[in-house]
Formats: C-alpha cells, sequence, structure tokens
C-alpha cells in the first residue's frame, strides 16, 4: 500500500467515526431527549468504541496480515454502520426518556461496533 493511499484510508475511516460520533447524538436525542447526560454517554462510548477498536486493531494486526484484514474490516465497519439508523429507529421508542441506562443502550447501539472496527483501520495500516 502507498504511503498516500495509508493516509487516505486512516483519514476517511477516522473521520467515519467522527462523523458516526455526530450522529449517534441526533440518532439518540429523540428518544432520550439533549442533556448533558446524553452528550456525556454519546462521546463516552464514542471513547470506548475508539479505544477497543485501536486496541483490538493492534491484535489482530500483531497476529494476522493486515493485507488479508483490512478489506474485510472496512466492509464490516461500513455494514454495521448502515444497520445503525434502523436498529435505533427500531429500539429507540422502547427506551424513551431520560434514565441513565437508556441513554448508554442507545449510544452503544448507535456506534459502538461501526465505531471499534473503524478505529482498528489505523492499527492495520500501521502494521502495513
Amino acid at each position: 500500500m502507498s504511503p498516500r493511499l495509508a493516509a487516505a484510508v486512516v483519514f476517511l475511516a477516522s473521520g467515519a467515526v467522527l462523523v458516526l460520533e455526530i450522529v449517534g447524538l441526533r440518532l439518540v436525542a429523540p428518544y432520550v431527549g439533549v442533556t448533558l447526560q446524553t452528550s456525556s454517554a454519546v462521546i463516552g462510548v464514542a471513547l470506548a468504541a475508539i479505544s477497543v477498536g485501536a486496541w483490538t486493531g493492534g491484535r489482530v494486526a500483531d497476529e494476522v496480515d493486515p493485507r488479508r484484514t483490512l478489506g474485510p474490516v472496512l466492509v464490516l465497519g461500513g455494514l454495521a454502520t448502515a444497520v445503525t439508523v434502523p436498529l435505533v429507529r427500531a429500539i429507540g421508542p422502547l427506551l424513551q426518556g431520560c434514565v441513565g441506562g437508556n441513554v448508554v443502550v442507545l449510544s452503544v447501539m448507535a456506534m459502538f461496533f461501526p465505531a471499534a472496527l473503524l478505529a482498528a483501520v489505523p492499527s492495520l495500516v500501521m502494521k502495513l
């Protein structure tokens, strides 16, 4: 992989994580409100997803050739992102109200798995 392509892949994957964080707040807010608790939960879940994704990506890159895993991780991250909106819209009405558990559950559903997958990309690219 050329350095420019590697930089572009990392830039786009990391940018997608940022977009997920912003959209996550917009997805969760109609069900639990726009409060400090909601914003804190979304930011906390995003940071946790980035941490888990970076750690997992590094572990996978150490054990498996990143050339074999980079494509599937990007595809899975895209698919997980595509499933986010229908999932939150289906479960959101069941978890209405600004209760701590509801905010965290909706935040996790809105962005944890796609953000963690996409946060693994820089670690995989660095190994290349």
